[in-house]
C-alpha cells in the first residue's frame, strides 16, 4: 500500500528521533525518524511505518570516503512543516534533508544538503491514503530553491534549508525554485486550507 507497512509493535533503533511539532503547534500525529529514509507515525496506540527512501533526493544511508576508507553516519533528517486535520484525514508535510550523494568525494559531495518536501495523507485509523514528494533543492539535478535565511533576508541558502525558513503567506506555502539552464522561476504551492490538493507545481 504505497510502500507503507502498518505495525502493531515496532522495534525502534537507538538512532530513532521524535520530530518536534510544526510552527502551528498542532500535532495530531507523532512522527519519528527511524533513519534510512523511514519514518514512523503514531496516534492513539496505532503505528504506521512509511519508507520514503526512494522519494527523497540524496543519500538516505551511510556516507563514505574511499580516499581514507571511512564510513560516516550520514542519513536523512526530517522536520515537520505542517500537520492539518480535515475530516476524515490528517495531512502532513515534511522537509527531508540528505547529503547529495553517499560518496563524500563524489559529485556535490562538498556542497550542502538536498531538500525534499513530502506530503502524506493518512486516515483516522492511521493507514496511508496518499503520498507525494518533490525535491526543492537537488544538487545533482541542478535544482535550487530560492529560500531566504530568517536571520538575513538578503541571502539565499547555500547549505541546508530549514522548515522555519520556508515562506508562508497566511495558510499558503509558496516556494520559488529554478532548474539548471532555465531562466524561468517556478513555484511549488501547498495550501493548508485545502490540504487535499497536495503539492502543486506552478510554471
Amino acid at each position: 500500500m504505497l510502500g507503507a507497512i502498518a505495525l502493531g509493535e515496532s522495534c525502534v533503533s537507538e538512532a530513532s528521533r521524535r520530530l518536534k511539532a510544526p510552527p502551528t503547534g498542532r500535532m495530531p500525529v507523532a512522527v519519528e525518524n527511524l533513519n534510512q529514509g523511514r519514518i514512523r507515525m503514531d496516534r492513539a496506540g496505532r503505528r504506521l511505518v512509511v519508507d520514503l527512501a526512494r522519494e527523497i533526493s540524496g543519500c538516505t544511508g551511510r556516507t563514505y570516503d574511499l580516499t581514507v576508507h571511512e564510513e560516516y553516519e550520514g542519513g536523512v533528517g526530517f522536520e515537520i512543516v505542517d500537520e492539518t486535520e480535515k475530516a476524515p484525514y490528517t495531512y502532513l508535510v515534511l522537509l527531508a534533508s540528505a547529503p547529495p550523494n553517499c560518496n563524500v568525494e563524489g559529485e556535490c559531495g562538498a556542497g550542502g544538503l538536498d531538500s525534499t518536501l513530502v506530503w502524506l495523507k493518512v486516515t483516522r485509523d492511521l493507514s496511508l491514503a496518499g503520498k507525494q514528494a518533490f525535491p526543492i533543492d537537488d544538487c545533482r539535478a541542478g535544482r535550487f530553491a530560492k529560500v531566504f535565511k530568517e536571520e538575513d533576508p538578503e541571502d539565499y541558502f547555500f547549505d541546508t534549508i530549514q522548515a522555519k525558513d520556508l515562506p508562508w503567506v497566511g495558510d499558503v506555502l509558496q516556494i520559488e525554485y529554478q532548474d539548471r539552464d532555465e531562466d524561468s522561476i517556478r513555484h511549488l504551492i501547498y495550501d493548508r486550507g485545502d490540504p487535499d490538493t497536495g503539492l502543486r507545481r506552478i510554471p
